[in-house]
């Protein structure tokens, strides 16, 4: 075989083998596997998440009967009623004018009152109750009144979603539950309740009710435990990678990812975590949802909810802005008068504004109970230290409910049971020093 012959046979290969080798990779498919939910950091939280139903609760239960009544205003107490409301199916609903019905129906039918700290919009009502497909609306419901009454021939229960500041109430019927069985669960709860009157405060719409006898409550002591600050800065912050510290002092420190900063109070215990290069978007004209669903989301985005903290206030701002105020519950109350013992959001359109809570837990505290016991005001000792002070407009007292008072100490915290008053948007205590 001659040279040339075996240079065009060795040419003619190399030229099979580059065409079949381009068809191969033209042709490869890789068999690659999928990667689900790649996340370059590890998301860090503060806690587990807390449902809905946890953080938006009443804060206190009444039973009416034959223009009787009783109460509780410790949370512990009134969750097994609770638990029978978030089981019910609403269907029905009409909208009607308030004006007196509201103490007129707890006069002639047995009822159960739940009552919240502020008004709550019927959208987050729809994601906690069934409501059977329908979407009912009203603004800032304070209170969900349960009895039955007679339909032609047929006994019916019923639920009124009460608002005060709209002057209106939505009817619903409760399809797959009799009020017996709130009548059942209160026969087995009957010893946690009070013996309560309305009072003449607040709206004539909406009574007001407080203990007759004389009450006493023990003190109770807590240790809180620092949350390391690697770890707020790491739950707070999306991608901690880009966290740097911005500023220090000898008991405060700021860190900023370029958008957000977060401010810690070393000897005051607390936080600030401020957002002032968020985007503002808009809500879509078909979306709307409540602040408070978005609030409630954030926190739980981290884990904020270290504590088991019960929604207490609500309050619209100016330019677009939405507070949303948690409590600390504590042995079944609200806790007040501390930074362990409140936690804020303010809400601008889709986005946190500004978050400040306690840098704080209590929540593996061993709880200390005090021999010394808090005697507690009586409905006729409160009447008559509200009517003696100058500084308060009667009718302006939205609600009153038992908290704690929270003292700070070195290390220890003490819980005081106390009467508070929700006054002109705002938590606060009846002072001892003015009871007269």
């Amino acid at each position: 075989m001659t040279l040339e012959k075996l240079k065009t046979i060795t040419l003619m290969i190399l030229v099979l083998l580059s065409l079949v080798l381009t068809y191969f990779l033209w042709t490869y498919e890789p068999n690659y596997e999928p990667l689900h939910n790649l996340e370059t950091v590890e998301k860090v939280t503060l806690a587990a998440e807390r449902p809905l139903s946890e953080v938006i609760k009443p804060i206190q239960l009444f039973y009416h009967d034959d223009n009787t009544h009783w109460g509780t205003y410790n949370s512990q107490h009134l969750s097994p009623f609770y638990q029978l409301l978030l089981d019910a199916t609403f269907v029905n609903f009409e909208t009607h004018t308030l004006d007196s019905r509201l103490r007129q129906l707890v006069k002639e039918h047995r009822s159960i009152e739940f009552v919240y700290a502020d008004g709550v919009s019927m959208n987050v009502f729809h994601q906690l109750l069934d409501f059977n497909q329908e979407r009912p609306m009203l603004s800032d419901v304070e209170r969900i009144v349960l009895f039955e009454k007679r339909n032609g021939n047929r006994i019916k229960m019923f639920a009124w979603f009460v608002s005060k500041s709209r002057n209106s109430y939505i009817e619903a019927e409760i399809k797959n539950q009799t009020f017996q069985a709130y009548e059942d669960v209160y026969e087995r709860e009957r010893q946690n309740f009070l013996a309560v009157k309305p009072l003449n405060i607040g709206s004539d719409r909406m009574p007001i009710y407080f203990p007759i006898k004389q009450l006493k409550l023990n003190r109770l002591q807590a240790y809180p435990v620092p949350i390391p600050e690697l770890e707020l800065t790491n739950a707070l912050f999306s991608d901690p990678n880009l966290v740097r510290e911005s500023y220090r002092e000898a008991d405060i420190r700021s860190y900023t990812d370029g958008n957000s900063e977060l401010k810690l109070y070393l000897l005051e215990n607390y936080l600030t975590y401020i957002n002032p290069t968020r985007r503002g978007e808009q809500q879509t004209d078909d979306v709307e949802e409540s602040p408070f669903l978005q609030v409630h989301r954030f926190i739980n985005s981290h884990g904020g909810y270290t504590e088991p903290f019960t929604f207490m206030g609500i309050k619209r701002l100016p330019d677009n802005k939405t507070e949303v105020e948690f409590h600390l519950s504590f042995n079944g109350y609200p806790s007040f008068d501390a930074r362990i013992a409140e936690m804020k959001v303010i809400w601008q359109e889709q986005e946190v504004f500004e978050y400040i809570r306690a840098t704080e837990t209590i929540s593996d505290s061993v709880i200390y109970k005090e021999p010394d016991m808090e005697t507690l005001l009586t409905a006729e000792e409160l009447e008559y230290s509200l009517k003696q002070s100058l500084n308060v407009d009667m009718k302006q007292i939205d609600n009153l409910t038992l908290g704690y008072m929270v003292s700070t100490y070195d290390d220890y915290l003490v819980f005081t049971p106390n009467w508070y008053m929700y006054y002109r948007g705002t938590w606060e205590p009846i002072l001892k020093e003015s009871n007269g």
